[in-house]
């Protein structure tokens, strides 16, 4: 029996909006399509350590805190258009953290080990050969930021280095998004971003958050990082 003309006229339009979406987000992101084409959902970034700062007790005197570089164990650093210096955190050996806006916090112990063991497991990725240990997750636009992260290698000197004398080893993402994991060339077998590093990024970039900065506080770490930027 010949279907009504308005409901085949419905399904001739739901069949065209179909179409032109599909052609639409083939040309803005090409893996999104991928994804869509094979009935797969798009990665979504997610850790069981996020939250890590909603849960660390906040340090009774921020101004009371030094800074100790040879407690310095994790620093993650942002280049972007706007913010070609950027930092987003800092992680102590004793702890303690200090975020994008010079708030000092203290991890709880659970919380600082997952950290830490996910910055490890970034340090055994192979090297991309780029500058600065460079993962380039692929967008369509470019002029993405650049999140770096660096690990002390040992226990730091006091005095920082007048050169960036192979103190920290580094590892940065060009481009880090919570729902795209491929990478603009592959690097050593890996066509998506490791999710160590993945997860790794997404934890650092939750120190990002915007309001009020404590510039005696965040002047104190900047002092001890040396020339890193």
């Amino acid at each position: 029996m010949p279907r009504p003309a308005p409901v085949c006229f419905i399904f001739g339009l739901l069949c065209t909006l179909a179409s032109v979406y599909l052609v639409y987000t083939s040309l803005h992101d090409p893996h999104h399509l991928k994804y869509l084409i094979s009935g797969m959902s798009q990665p979504e970034w997610s850790s069981k350590y996020s939250g890590y700062l909603q849960r660390a007790g906040h340090h009774p005197d921020p101004h009371s805190y030094t800074p100790q570089r040879d407690l310095l164990t994790l620093v993650g650093l942002r280049n972007a258009p706007t913010e070609p210096e950027g930092f987003s955190l800092a992680v102590f050996s004793d702890r303690v953290t200090i975020d994008m806006k010079g708030n000092v916090f203290v991890l709880s112990q659970d919380d600082y080990d997952g950290i830490v063991g996910l910055a490890q497991a970034t340090e055994s990725l192979p090297k991309t050969g780029k500058f600065r240990n460079q993962w380039r997750v692929r967008h369509e636009i470019t002029s993405r930021p650049i999140d770096r992260i660096l690990q002390a290698k040992s226990s730091l000197p006091t005095s920082p280095a007048v050169s960036d004398d192979g103190e920290f080893s580094e590892t940065s993402v060009y481009g880090f998004d919570k729902h795209k994991l491929s990478l603009q060339t592959p690097v050593d077998g890996y066509s998506e971003l490791p999710r160590s590093l993945w997860e790794l990024t997404g934890l650092v970039l939750e120190a990002r958050t915007p309001g009020d900065q404590d510039t005696v506080v965040l002047q104190r770490v900047r002092s001890i990082l040396g020339n890193v930027f």
